[in-house]
């Protein structure tokens, strides 16, 4: 159930209440056997908010909280699975939206979700914070268009999280052979993407990711999982 109410030609405010179900299903197994017979999740959603656009600049503002009465997370005690039932769990936080034309053609956007509450309301980790939950995750990108051409600057950012529903804090000693846990750090990437249309079906596009060769790591599952190098893409896009 939800609702939209305009308070002026240029701004609404929104909110509703939903109860969401993903029905059972077989996690994969990290050994490739385990069969791990994870229950069905019930959540029960809300949110609020207030969006507007006007002249240059548009935003969105909206506050969340998600109960769920049986989630399935990453990060599980048994080093050979890679997901489990962790019950009841409590998740509160905001979203926002900022993006501000600066001229005819250069634009920058913005996103972020804080969520300052994810933890375990039922089991052997209540209290905890959910493994693979950032408090933070960040979007800014500089946008610039101009006839055929479109490029753009992204800075991507996501908060430090924990690797396992225990919330270990340090990264055990041989973690590289196969022993997880521990605090993943923050990190923030660049990427650069460029597209340019050669006509009306066919464009060329390419992109430079993690444009500082940054390393990072990414999971904690089974050993310390790196986040990619920095890489090359060019293509091209043909429309029949």
């Amino acid at each position: 159930m939800g609702a939209t109410y305009t308070l002026d030609p240029t701004t609404q405010v929104y909110g509703g209440v939903y109860r969401a179900f993903s029905p059972a299903s077989n996690g994969v197994a990290l050994d490739g056997l385990t069969d791990q017979q994870l229950e069905g999740e019930n959540s029960t959603n809300f949110e609020f908010g207030v969006r507007s656009h006007k002249g240059d600049v548009n935003y969105e503002v909206a506050a969340f909280a998600m109960n769920f009465s049986n989630q399935v997370v990453t990060g599980n005690s048994d080093p050979n699975l890679s997901q489990s039932n962790a019950g009841r769990t409590e998740h509160r936080g905001m979203e926002f939206m900022l993006g501000y034309q600066l001229s005819g053609d250069v634009r920058i956007d913005s996103n972020a979700t804080w969520v300052p509450i994810s933890e375990f309301k039922s089991g052997d980790n209540v209290g905890n914070r959910l493994p693979y939950a950032p408090k933070i995750i960040a979007n800014v990108s500089l946008n610039y268009q101009h006839e055929s051409l479109n490029t753009a600057f992204t800075i991507h950012h996501q908060g430090e999280q924990f690797g396992d529903a225990g919330n270990t804090e340090v990264i055990p000693t041989g973690a590289a052979g196969g022993i997880w846990g521990g605090i993943i750090p923050a990190y923030t990437l660049l990427d650069l993407t460029a597209e340019y249309t050669l006509a009306k079906n066919l464009r060329l596009f390419g992109a430079v990711k993690n444009l500082t060769d940054k390393r990072y790591i990414t999971g904690l599952r089974q050993g310390i999982y790196v986040g990619p190098e920095r890489s090359f893409e060019m293509g091209v896009s043909y429309k029949f």
